[in-house]
């Protein structure tokens, strides 16, 4: 156990002669191992929040020895940010910025998730993961959209997060906010990793109370400084960037050592009384993924944390709309990333999906949105829009025989996406208010009936441009036999 206060560290006035040992290169983002991205984030945005209490505490000072102190302590926090930051090259676009940030803060929620001892806080960063991952998702999708490079890279790394095999009966739903874990807990660590994970949300660190007051809360953010340094320095792949975390940490112990000494003198009480005597040594970022995904659920494929997970018997019809516009999102970006005859069968599942989807949409939700709209404008235009979708289809059907799909692909990407975004946001939510929750769950019945008569495969792939209207008239039969 590493025992941060059985180390001196680099005195506090001594840390401005040893920037000259920091000179390096910036790293290229996109050319390094994503954790050491998630690490550099991560370590920029924690000392930013320390520089910004630093500098709220100095104006709260009542004397003056104590006043400097904590200025000391605000400027290293200052000068270690700005050195951080040198290690990120010039951005090309805002997007590469946000999407850099929010890979850093899914990491460090999922991190932290898998140190936590606490139960119900560790399934609480659990679902703050699946928050932060469909941030992401969104901003790679308008990286996607907008043509930058990079983006396929992303979306191959976020693909990884959630390869695992999804069953039936348990699958995602679409993640939404969620709050903060419970902040009482006795243990010393969680106020580490609450810390850690409310100063890296921008603007939010310094907002962060621990409920030992402010000495107790410098303590803490000291501590979680070097607990964090202490850790991505024993991970770091990059021998520049080990380099700096190993003096930083030095830096950081020597503060938490003033810190320690601030707390005894305005409040009589020892520092390892908030923050316990030692860091335990924390797992390594690699493998993450793991943590998204229940080892407890059957054959190890339950969502762990995920927002919207039910058992099979509490989802309605609403659950499986919202889990499908999922899934033919995800086998948009490994259609658009394969190749050959790859790409091809990818295609198949692609459309057959689509088929399914859509038909369903027409047989069995559009209709409810009707009843609940006696006007009927909604449910004309999302009929309008699947009408445009179900050519956009037939054309890529047809490039596909060709062999040159692709653009007209990422066309009807885009009218999917535009067409699932206006009916979670217009449609589902009136459905949710106006109709019986008894009802749409028993509509489930319905698409799980649509999805296996779409399941017989007794077409050769040729003939694919008349299998697909022979799909939808078997999903539109199995519907009809279910209504009567």
């Amino acid at each position: 156990m590493f025992n941060p206060f059985d180390h001196p560290g680099l005195p506090v006035d001594r840390h401005g002669r040893h920037w000259h040992e920091l000179d390096a290169e910036p790293f290229d983002v996109w050319m390094t191992d994503s954790y050491t991205r998630c690490r550099v984030s991560t370590m920029e945005g924690i000392e930013t929040a320390s520089a910004l209490f630093d500098r709220r505490l100095v104006q709260r000072c009542r004397d003056v020895e104590s006043r400097q102190s904590v200025g000391r302590l605000g400027e290293s926090a200052s000068a270690r940010r700005d050195n951080i930051a040198a290690r990120k090259p010039q951005l090309e676009h805002p997007l590469e910025s946000a999407i850099g940030s929010a890979r850093a803060a899914l990491d460090l929620v999922i991190w932290v998730a898998r140190n936590e001892p606490d139960r119900d806080r560790r399934t609480a960063y659990q679902r703050q993961a699946w928050s932060h991952l469909a941030q992401l998702q969104r901003l790679v999708e308008l990286s996607d959209r907008a043509g930058h490079p990079w983006a396929d890279r992303v979306g191959s790394e976020i693909e990884e997060l959630t390869a695992m095999p999804v069953p039936t009966a348990q699958r995602p739903g679409d993640p939404g906010p969620f709050g903060s874990p419970p902040p009482s807990t006795t243990q010393p660590v969680s106020l580490l990793h609450r810390w850690a994970v409310g100063a890296s949300r921008p603007r939010r660190g310094s907002e962060w109370r621990t409920g030992h007051g402010d000495w107790g809360q410098l303590v803490v953010h000291e501590s979680a400084a070097c607990y964090l340094y202490y850790s991505f320095m024993g991970q770091e792949t990059d021998r520049r960037l080990r380099q700096l975390w190993e003096l930083h940490l030095q830096m950081e112990l020597a503060n938490l050592r003033a810190a320690g000494d601030l707390l005894r003198r305005h409040t009589g009480r020892d520092p390892q009384e908030v923050v316990g005597p030692g860091l335990p040594e924390p797992v390594a970022l690699a493998g993450n993924a793991l943590l998204l995904w229940d080892p407890a659920g059957a054959a190890g494929t339950h969502l762990a944390g995920a927002p919207g997970t039910k058992p099979d018997s509490e989802w309605d019809v609403v659950d499986r709309m919202t889990e499908q516009h999922h899934r033919i999102e995800h086998q948009f970006r490994h259609t658009l990333r394969v190749t050959g005859d790859a790409r091809h069968s990818a295609f198949g599942r692609l459309a057959r999906l689509i088929a399914v989807h859509e038909t369903v949409e027409e047989e069995v939700v559009h209709p409810l949105t009707r009843r609940c709209d006696p006007d009927g404008h909604l449910a004309d235009h999302l009929l309008d829009a699947e009408h445009r979708i179900s050519d956009a289809l037939a054309d890529a059907v047809r490039a596909d025989a060709a062999g040159e799909a692709a653009e007209e692909l990422r066309a009807l990407r885009d009218m999917i996406r535009a067409h699932a975004r206006q009916e979670e946001h217009d449609e589902f939510p009136r459905l949710r208010r106006d109709v019986p929750a008894d009802e749409l769950c028993g509509l489930t019945d319905a698409v799980q009936e649509a999805e296996e008569a779409a399941d017989i495969r007794d077409e050769e792939p040729q003939s694919r441009a008349g299998w697909l209207p022979r799909t939808a008239d078997r999903v539109r039969d199995a519907l009809r036999r279910i209504r009567t």
